[in-house]
């Protein structure tokens, strides 16, 4: 049998896919407390946890729904940790698509300040999403957090900083700029009724018409080897759809996720 047969699908719904988000039920009032945050220019927000519970994930799905507001400029800040706060400046003007007069980096800062200052004027707002922000250097955590006070009656720019929760351990000066955080939550990883529930919509999303291939077994194991991270249960259930289409089976139960298990790095 034909693995496509087998799923009514020609997608894995277990690829780590922005689009296959799934939304626990406490994330949709965590979005509802961090866009009026954000419209009411409250400055600083923080969302912590562990490696694989979703932060990144998290982030392209705010980014998702800010996104639909046109009163909102949303921009995602990940993968570039220089040092330099020249490089980080150079790097946000680029974002921004600012194009300075000078290539200082007084220069550049004026001119992200500038261009918050002019969105501002037009009603607009804009937001960054700083994902792992326990890598930014302490001195661009400083640039940020100058652009965001640079006006006391009216934040200019809107942080989201997602980030392991070592941030809160750094120095004196990181903590001084966690005073100023107006929302914090730390996420947790799923329970595992959310964590069933997650599979399922992945599999509903892919278009799979039977969303009952996997045994109770396999869910009871599935949420024993992750304890309900989200990247850990991706990466053992693709795996386990490999092996289930391998092997041209129909159902995955606890024999393949024990399978899969042993694929897992």
């Amino acid at each position: 049998m034909h693995y496509h047969k087998i799923t009514d699908s020609r997608k894995n719904p277990f690829f780590n896919s922005y689009n296959f988000f799934y939304f626990p039920s406490i994330y949709k009032i965590i979005f509802r407390y961090l866009i009026i945050n954000i419209k009411k220019r409250k400055g600083i927000n923080l969302i912590l946890g562990d490696k694989g519970v979703g932060k990144t994930s998290f982030l392209y799905a705010l980014s998702y729904i800010l996104k639909k507001d046109k009163k909102i400029i949303t921009q995602i800040i990940s993968h570039y940790f220089s040092k330099s706060e020249y490089q980080f400046l150079l790097y946000l003007s680029k974002k921004l698509n600012i194009i300075p007069y000078f290539r200082s980096t007084l220069d550049l800062k004026e001119s992200v300040r500038n261009y918050l200052l002019e969105k501002e004027e037009k009603g607009k707002i804009v937001v960054f999403l700083i994902d792992e922000g326990e890598k930014v250097s302490l001195r661009n955590l400083e640039v940020l957090r100058e652009f965001v006070e640079y006006k006391n009656n009216n934040k200019l720019l809107q942080l989201v900083i997602a980030s392991r929760t070592e941030l809160l351990h750094r120095t004196k000066m990181v903590r001084t700029l966690l005073n100023r955080v107006e929302f914090k939550y730390i996420l947790t990883p799923l329970d595992d009724r959310e964590t069933k529930k997650m599979i399922e919509f992945r599999l509903k999303k892919a278009g799979v018409k039977n969303i009952s291939i996997f045994t109770s077994q396999a869910f009871e194991l599935i949420y024993q080897y992750t304890q309900g991270y989200p990247l850990r249960v991706l990466s053992l259930c693709q795996y386990a759809w490999k092996i289930m289409k391998d092997e041209g089976r129909c159902i995955i139960d606890n024999k393949i996720i024990e399978k899969a298990r042993g694929k897992v790095k």
